[in-house]
């Protein structure tokens, strides 16, 4: 299982760790977009993602297409890789690339089933480096050589296959508020009751008084400020949140779509 916050920090994290470890004979790939979406159930039914090689030594690339599989038992951002085959209903072409320096090539993403998702997908697009040069004493590289161990590193872009009528529904799950007072804040789980994915970012947040009132506590400008959550249809993830005010027992949250509601 791998853990990682979001797809967008990790995919981040992983270039600039790269970066930190590269030496003039290694290279860093350009790619773009990062994140796309794909729906099932209208055209264009394909993307293009593009790969560009800033280097000045030309780079063999391997492609491969991965199924994030979500942990449903998980609060946190727990998933694993299910490698997809070539007769998969998601296309990812060509395999391979072979780009000189400088040179841009790109990479089409295309579905090619009958039916729309019922449900949405996502995916990493993986391009593999298959030989790179990292910083190693002439010891280790002499035993690499002479054992032909060979370092690959990768570069993920994800894929979210939708469809037009699928829509996700973010609810604070009862039950789970906890304030913690000498930290000032508030935690609780958030459930994607939806069958589309969805980031927090668009959403917005309210107290709601035993009363039955609401007052507002966080708007979409505030949950970007926590990052882009993400929320495969189904899964829980826990939120923690700043909040001063002396919090009071049988008070609930309401989450909401600020586009919707």
């Amino acid at each position: 299982m791998i853990n990682l916050n979001t797809f967008s920090t990790s995919i981040t994290f992983l270039c600039l760790v790269i970066l930190l470890f590269m030496t003039s004979h290694s290279f860093a790939l350009e790619i773009s977009p990062l994140t796309l979406e794909l729906k099932s159930d209208s055209r264009p039914q394909y993307q293009q993602i593009f790969v560009r090689n800033p280097s000045n030594k030309t780079v063999p690339v391997e492609i491969n297409l991965n199924k994030i599989v979500f942990n449903p038992a998980s609060t946190g951002n727990s998933f694993s890789l299910l490698a997809v085959e070539n007769d998969s209903e998601l296309l990812v072409f060509p395999p391979a690339l072979v780009l000189e320096p400088g040179e841009v090539k790109s990479v089409r993403v295309q579905w090619i089933g009958t039916h729309a998702v019922k449900q949405s997908v996502s995916y990493f697009v993986r391009f593999s480096q298959p030989s790179l040069s990292l910083p190693m004493s002439e010891e280790n590289s002499q035993e690499n050589t002479q054992s032909g161990v060979k370092v690959f590193v990768h570069f993920n872009a994800v894929v979210h296959l939708s469809a037009n009528d699928l829509l996700a529904d973010l609810a604070v799950v009862e039950g789970s508020i906890a304030f913690h007072e000498q930290e000032h804040k508030l935690v609780f789980d958030v459930k994607n009751n939806g069958q589309r994915y969805s980031y927090l970012k668009p959403y917005h947040l309210a107290v709601v008084n035993s009363d039955g009132s609401t007052t507002p506590l966080l708007n979409e400008a505030a949950f970007s400020q926590l990052g882009d959550i993400f929320f495969p249809p189904q899964m829980i993830k826990k939120v923690s949140i700043p909040y001063e005010k002396l919090w009071v027992q049988g008070t609930k949250l309401k989450i909401n779509n600020s586009k919707r509601d």
